[in-house]
């Protein structure tokens, strides 16, 4: 809803469900990938695999933390950069 926030996870299962993808594929991990919802692995896999996120700078993704507005516009950013190829 307006004002709410969305965690990590949650920004990585809806953009792989916008792209349409098969996230079964994915085989990418992050050092916290045991902190990933079920709900969301396949989709935070796949969004590493294909160059939409990629963490943080020690190997976690972080995936229950609120994603910011600068996180949000490089996803954004990326995801263009990916449709336009």
């Amino acid at each position: 809803g307006i004002g709410n926030n969305i965690t990590r996870q949650d920004m990585a299962v809806m953009i792989s469900r916008i792209i349409d993808t098969d996230a079964d594929l994915a085989v990418e991990y992050f050092a916290d990938m045991d902190d990933v919802s079920d709900y969301a692995a396949n989709a935070v896999m796949h969004m590493k695999r294909i160059g939409l996120i990629d963490g943080y700078a020690n190997g976690q993704f972080k995936p229950l933390n609120n994603l910011t507005r600068a996180e949000a516009a490089k996803v954004i950013n990326s995801l263009i950069k990916i449709i336009n190829k």
